[in-house]
């Protein structure tokens, strides 16, 4: 598989369930548990083609389309879960971790894509699908990534929250963002993507 995504192009990828479109966002952010070879460039954070085996160097994050299973803990809070890939960002010299600063960017991300919860601290468990799909797309946005990565991005959501999400990935497109969205659900492919790639037998 090969293809160029440009900033603020919102590409889709395609097929017949097992010809491999799936396994492609994870093979890009490196969170593929088969072997992966191939090579990829963003020159956003590095001006020389990285194999894949050391993508993860390159920290695409991944929205994943096992959401229970592979994007939140289960036993974490909404604000741990936000900012887990984050604790770097938020700890002092010493390793402690800024509270302040957490809190702060728990409730600018929750305000941002409008979470539905009772607050920073409430269990991710208690939230809807859709409110738990927000929070894992406003963990990888608060990352700040050249490209977003999404693969069954709005599945076992309802249609509000499928709109807002769409509207959400529009404006980080429309902001110079690349976005790859990895789909079986046509409706998603035509409402979202500016071109669509069609992945056959891998």
């Amino acid at each position: 598989v090969g293809f160029d995504l440009a900033g603020g192009e919102r590409l889709g990828l395609t097929g017949l369930v097992g010809s491999g479109h799936e396994i492609v966002p994870y093979a890009v952010c490196w969170a593929h548990t088969g072997r992966v070879s191939g090579r990829l460039r963003l020159p956003e954070r590095s001006t020389r083609w990285t194999e894949a085996r050391d993508a993860r160097a390159l920290g695409l994050p991944l929205v994943p389309a096992d959401r229970a299973g592979e994007g939140v803990i289960g036993d974490f809070s909404v604000g741990e879960n936000l900012t887990l890939p984050l604790l770097d960002r938020l700890r002092t010299r010493s390793g402690r971790l800024r509270r302040r600063r957490e809190t702060a960017l728990t409730e600018d991300w929750i305000s941002r894509v409008d979470v539905r919860t009772a607050g920073r601290t409430a269990r991710i468990t208690t939230l809807s699908g859709g409110n738990q799909q927000k929070v894992v797309m406003a963990r990888c946005l608060a990352q700040r990534p050249p490209v977003l990565v999404l693969c069954e991005p709005t599945a076992g959501v309802d249609i509000a929250t499928r709109l807002q999400l769409y509207d959400l990935i529009e404006r980080q497109a429309d902001d110079g963002m690349g976005v790859m969205v990895s789909s079986s659900d046509t409706e998603d492919l035509l409402a979202l993507c500016t071109r669509v790639l069609v992945v056959r037998d891998g």
